[in-house]
């Protein structure tokens, strides 16, 4: 999710490689923004997400995840 403000050799770099993004506010941390983009976008109303720490909080602080489904499979 970059800023609005990136370069267009970085989005034609992630077109190039098969990469899609959306702008996520002028600054690139606009969770908020970045999820109506994709429901607009995509028509969906469920996104899995899977990052780290930092874009899990991200999206925690902004209030918009809902939906907790994680599995512990350190036992297998």
């Amino acid at each position: 999710m970059p800023g609005e403000a990136v370069t267009d050799d970085y989005l034609r770099m992630l077109q190039k490689h098969g990469g899609s993004y959306c702008f996520a506010g002028t600054d690139g941390h606009d969770t908020r923004k970045a999820v109506e983009v994709l429901r607009k976008i995509f028509g969906r109303n469920k996104l899995l997400l899977e990052g780290g720490g930092r874009i899990n909080g991200a999206f925690l602080k902004a209030g918009v995840i809902n939906d907790d489904q994680s599995h512990d499979l350190s036992g297998h």
